[in-house]
């Protein structure tokens, strides 16, 4: 297997389309092939541009699994010219797993978020809020045109989109504690410490705040 572990990082304005001539390319912020394991953490891939999954494609085959998980990430303004603007699981071979992230606003010809199976915890899929056990929570909606930022400089080392809105945008209020976020970290090898896991991608804590996303 290869290991990828992306931390505190903005995948941003990536191309793979060939000017047009290649719209079948996967990934334009990143790829995950066979026997591929990833951790995403801390980050935001936005305005990337590819055929399938122009954020995130992962792709696995039989006997040659692939896994994603995305954690504290958030995954807009991505644009496919196929299915999958901000992420593409392209079969059955490929497990991804979504927790307190954000994945809402991008952009394709078929299924503008998603493409394929996500289960997703704490997390925001489009306008839906999905819960601890992975079930969309009622009475909440996120509207990503007025509750998510642009990529911008926030602070820290990267650019990064801000949470708008107050408390009306449930992205303040329905993510995952510090202390269970802690824990989500100790299920990974190497562990995921409170340095990273218990800050967001500006490096400001998270202890006291239930805020979903990277920022």
């Amino acid at each position: 297997p290869t290991y990828t572990y992306i931390y505190n990082t903005t995948v941003a304005y990536n191309n793979n389309d060939g000017n047009g001539a290649n719209q079948t390319r996967r990934g334009g912020g990143f790829y995950g092939r066979e026997n591929s394991i990833t951790v995403i953490v801390n980050s935001t891939f936005y305005g990337n541009s590819g055929g399938h999954g122009a954020g995130i494609s992962m792709y696995g085959a039989s006997g040659k699994t692939s896994k994603l998980d995305v954690i504290n990430s958030t995954i807009s303004a991505n644009n496919a010219f196929n299915n999958g603007g901000g992420l593409e699981v392209a079969n059955a071979f490929a497990t991804v797993n979504v927790y307190n992230s954000i994945l809402s606003g991008n952009s394709a010809t078929l299924n503008n978020d998603l493409h394929g199976t996500a289960k997703f915890y704490n997390s925001i899929y489009t306008s839906k809020v999905y819960n601890a056990d992975g079930n969309e929570s009622s009475g909440f909606i996120f509207d990503y045109a007025t509750m998510l930022g642009t990529l911008a400089n926030n602070g820290g080392q990267t650019e990064t989109c801000q949470l708008l809105g107050g408390t009306s945008n449930p992205a303040f209020t329905e993510g995952m504690t510090s202390t269970e976020l802690e824990i989500l970290g100790t299920n990974y090898v190497p562990v995921i410490g409170p340095d990273i896991i218990g800050k967001d991608q500006i490096g400001s804590p998270r202890a006291g705040k239930k805020a979903l996303g990277a920022v």
